[in-house]
């Protein structure tokens, strides 16, 4: 397993769909500070994604912040292996961000879907007072783990999008 930058087309499609209010004249300064996720010391289970952009969110709103950022799978990895994404604890604790479902489940052949990937980061405002995170703040941390299979394990289906896609046909 390892992280890839998403393509420059597939992250300016994201942002435009989940960040309409950004404006395009941004969106390749914005691709170009995409770092890859990266663990601080040794031992750190996590690894830290950071914004690309910038973040203000009023109490209690939401938003979806495009990583520009994927998990790449090998073919060994695919049926037992997947990427846990949380919000890191500071911010959770002393803002208040936390991951709307609290924990995001990437599926190895995430990256295998039409939008190439990209690890789309929902984030809400729990505080009363506006959160403003900075480009290049370390915002969530991916944990990678394995996961066991059912003995009557049968899964056939292919993935052919993105977020919410399993199972549809």
């Amino acid at each position: 397993m390892r992280f890839e930058k998403v393509s420059y087309d597939q992250f300016a499609a994201d942002i435009e769909k989940w960040m309409p209010e950004m404006s395009k004249m941004l969106y390749k300064r914005f691709y170009d500070r995409v770092t890859l996720p990266k663990r601080q010391t040794a031992g750190s289970a996590g690894y830290d994604f950071v914004t690309p952009v910038r973040i203000m969110l009023e109490p209690g709103q939401q938003a979806v912040i495009p990583s520009g950022i994927r998990a790449v799978f090998s073919d060994e990895e695919l049926e037992t292996w997947h990427l846990e994404v949380f919000v890191r604890s500071s911010l959770a604790i002393k803002r208040g961000l936390n991951i709307i479902n609290q924990v995001e489940i990437i599926d190895a052949d995430y990256f295998q879907g039409e939008n190439g990937g990209d690890i789309l980061l929902a984030l809400k405002n729990t505080n009363r007072k506006i959160i403003d995170i900075a480009p290049g703040e370390r915002i969530c941390q991916g944990i990678f783990k394995i996961h066991g299979l059912t003995s009557d394990d049968d899964a056939e289906g292919h993935r052919s999008g993105g977020v919410g896609s399993t199972g549809k046909q």
